[in-house]
């Protein structure tokens, strides 16, 4: 039987300082103490603060501060390229960046010393191996993606005003309720560094509408016209800021557009959809938020459009498809063999100088591969999921993500969309299916919205 003794003060022949417990304590109760909780002389700490956010995320420290991030798999498994490739994620840089940093969900971002596109950045492996990147040395690391949004579609007949957001580096997306001034379905839009524009939103569904709606591509919350332009100033790239036009809306209504973003100069494009005058590209700056125009665009419905580093290519549901030079603003058009479709499969973009031209019609399963800076045809081949169309693509660094489509089948009458998710990893071109928890939330289906895609430590210069 345990010994027991029965005491209201316990102290120290000198009746002060310390004593030592040579032996384990099992103590029932409440444990009040005045004084620092210390293990093995050190501050004791309890874990960093958990939400959704921080879900599949591992507990990693710099040596001075514990916080959540989130490996990839190649950062579990160890760099399976046998390359120094940065793993996707956000990196901290810039002169006063951590030297250990890896995939941080939400980084903190230096209170000074920091360049959004410059900067040395660090990944370690799990076999303790260093790896060095330097921000900004080609475009694919200009900035590193960490996250994207969903923005709109719809179910049946019901359009939605509804943004997702998923975390790349965990698969995990989070509802961030009606954040869109309209509800917007049959849409398409391109995103800065900074926000996310959706054009041809109309609270309807398969209307037509000139409209642009925009969110903040920190936490996905809705902004209106003119709420935090930089008017009057040259944007990253030191360009002359378009001077045509008084909004950010579309020179015409529109229903199904391609759109496409020139990341290394800050302008976005917008074409097809019906004609958005003169068959134009309708052209936003997005330093100014001001819409104008450049010709060489045309003007056929449902559009499928996807960008890299040089071009942007917009493909219609004739088989119309035009591309755009992002630097020059010079137009032509697209032509490779084995290329088909008609707008209503979509397309994925790439910062790998690759780009998925959906390649079928509605509700078909084929992909064609290409050489993004030329357009030429790399390869065919089919997704491993089933058929689909309308689908909602997201770029990302490494891999991006169909995050609900239209199956054609099952339900009834036309309450087929889905969100069903998938990931295309862009080394390998192969298919991983996603659970319940990358799936958007918020509806039981989604098709035929938009999606935007921004790194944290450019955003959170901006947005808390």
């Amino acid at each position: 039987m345990a010994s027991k003794i029965r005491v209201d003060n316990i102290t120290n022949i000198a009746g002060a300082g310390s004593i030592d417990i040579e032996v384990g304590a099992n103590i029932t109760g409440d444990i009040n103490f005045t004084g620092s909780l210390l293990r093995n002389g050190q501050p004791f700490a309890s874990l960093p603060e958990q939400s959704i956010e921080t879900a599949g995320s591992q507990l990693f420290s710099d040596g001075q501060t514990a916080y959540w991030a989130s490996p990839t798999a190649a950062f579990v498994g160890g760099n399976p390229s046998g390359t120094s490739s940065m793993p996707a994620g956000g990196a901290t840089t810039g002169d006063n960046a951590p030297s250990f940093n890896t995939n941080l969900q939400n980084p903190s971002t230096p209170s000074s010393g920091y360049l959004p596109f410059s900067g040395q950045g660090q990944w370690i492996d799990s076999g303790g191996n260093t790896y060095n990147i330097t921000i900004g040395s080609e475009f694919k690391y200009r900035s590193i993606f960490t996250h994207g949004f969903l923005c709109g579609g719809y179910r049946g007949a019901n359009p939605w005003r509804t943004v997702n957001q998923t975390f790349h580096a965990t698969d995990v997306t989070i509802c961030r309720g009606d954040q869109l001034d309209r509800a917007a379905t049959y849409v398409d839009g391109n995103f800065s560094d900074y926000n996310g524009y959706v054009y041809g939103g109309n609270n309807g569904w398969g209307s037509n509408s000139p409209h642009t709606s925009s969110i903040n591509l920190h936490t996905g919350t809705g902004r209106t016209a003119g709420s935090s332009p930089d008017y009057n100033h040259t944007d990253n790239y030191s360009t002359t800021p378009d001077s045509i036009g008084a909004t950010w809306d579309l020179y015409a209504s529109c229903d199904d557009p391609g759109a496409v973003s020139g990341q290394t100069t800050q302008r976005g494009y917008v074409t097809g959809g019906g004609d958005l005058g003169s068959q134009s590209w309708n052209r936003l700056n997005f330093m100014s938020e001001i819409m104008s125009r450049v010709s060489g665009g045309h003007g056929n419905n449902h559009a499928s459009a996807t960008e890299g580093e040089n071009r942007g290519y917009s493909y219609g549901d004739t088989s119309n498809s035009r591309y755009i030079e992002f630097a020059t603003e010079s137009t032509g058009n697209w032509s490779t063999t084995n290329i088909g479709g008609d707008g209503w499969k979509k397309s994925l973009s790439t910062k790998w100088n690759v780009g998925y031209h959906g390649n079928g019609g509605n509700v078909t399963q084929q992909w064609m591969k290409f050489t993004h800076n030329t357009g030429s045809r790399i390869s065919n081949f089919n997704q491993t999921d089933v058929a689909s169309g309308e689908e909602n693509m997201e770029m990302g660094q490494d891999w991006g993500y169909c995050v609900g489509n239209y199956s054609g089948s099952g339900g009834s009458g036309n309450a087929r969309q889905n969100n069903r998710t998938f990931k295309i990893f862009h080394s390998n071109d192969s298919f991983v299916m996603c659970g319940f928890k990358t799936e958007p939330k918020g509806h039981q289906g989604q098709s035929s919205g938009t999606c935007h895609t921004g790194a944290f430590t450019v955003t959170s210069t901006r947005y808390q």
